[in-house]
């Protein structure tokens, strides 16, 4: 997994933006001394081939809407044309394409649908499909892109909805979704979710949830109690890392394998952060 950025707080009133680039190779971190794209979090990243694609994310001026590509050992900036300034996206890779949908930007929140084939960004819809939202969670499962919750309204509404993207349209799954089940709209903000085997997993703040394709089911897996972390599927098991546990930012690194409880390793690795962006690859 390649990680970079986010943001700290060292204080209630301070935010600082962070851009360093970090791997995991599935035992431990290795910081990768190289110069890349400026201090951010909350950029939309996803893996093709053997390149990972960075977009956007934000900082103390607002958002931003660059792309870059790490191809494991350096960062290179595309000069390309792509979604507007944008930070919190939901993305995720579908065949030849990496699949982008909304986010917030200076203006307020987006709704559009963009893909990445490696060369150019391509808008596939400006509207329909998912309502506008930012932070919403979206893997691959069974030839589609899930999509599922995310905020709007500044922050005061909660959709818990489910979308598949098939490569050429959203379609809203009638199903009820993990929000319906609790009272506080915000309990499953800021969730990640990632592709484990044959289901898609989302961790929110001590729940882990399960969509096989047609229902959503929390498991008693129990998770890291954060949000606002970072997750991919490697080798075989889900890795999360950082996240703001309700009192302070963790740097604190879990895997689980699809059974049992979550793991919480001893590898010493990233600073402690929340909204970096990360991808497997």
């Amino acid at each position: 997994m390649v990680l970079f950025g986010g943001e700290s707080h060292p204080d209630a009133t301070t935010i600082t933006y962070l851009s360093d680039t970090w791997t995991w190779d599935g035992t431990r971190w290795s910081m990768q001394g190289v110069e890349g794209p400026s201090a951010r979090s909350g950029a939309a990243s996803a893996s093709l081939g053997a390149s990972t694609v960075l977009f956007g994310g934000a900082h103390a001026q607002g958002a931003l809407a660059d792309t870059w590509i790490w191809d494991g050992s350096r960062w290179a900036q595309l000069d390309v044309t792509g979604p507007s300034a944008r930070a919190g996206a939901a993305v995720a890779t579908l065949g030849g394409t990496v699949v982008l949908f909304g986010g917030a930007g200076d203006q307020g929140v987006l709704g559009d649908t963009w893909t990445w084939d490696g060369e150019s960004w391509t808008q596939r819809l400006s509207s329909g499909g998912p309502s506008p939202r930012a932070a919403a969670v979206a893997a691959t499962l069974q030839g589609r892109v899930v999509l599922y919750g995310g905020w709007n309204n500044g922050g005061l509404n909660f959709p818990d909805d489910t979308w598949t993207w098939d490569g050429s349209q959203w379609t809203q799954e009638q199903v009820e979704g993990p929000g319906a089940q609790f009272s506080d709209p915000t309990a499953l903000l800021d969730c990640v979710a990632a592709t484990l085997g044959v289901s898609m997993v989302m961790s929110c703040r001590g729940q882990t949830w399960l969509w096989d394709g047609s229902t959503w089911t929390l498991q008693k897996a129990g998770g890291p109690n954060v949000e606002g972390a970072s997750m991919s599927s490697v080798a075989g098991v889900l890795l999360q890392f950082g996240g703001f546990d309700g009192v302070e930012d963790t740097s604190s690194t879990w895997t689980w394998s699809g059974q049992g409880a979550w793991t919480m390793l001893s590898a010493v690795g990233p600073s402690a952060r929340t909204f970096p962006a990360a991808a497997a690859r």
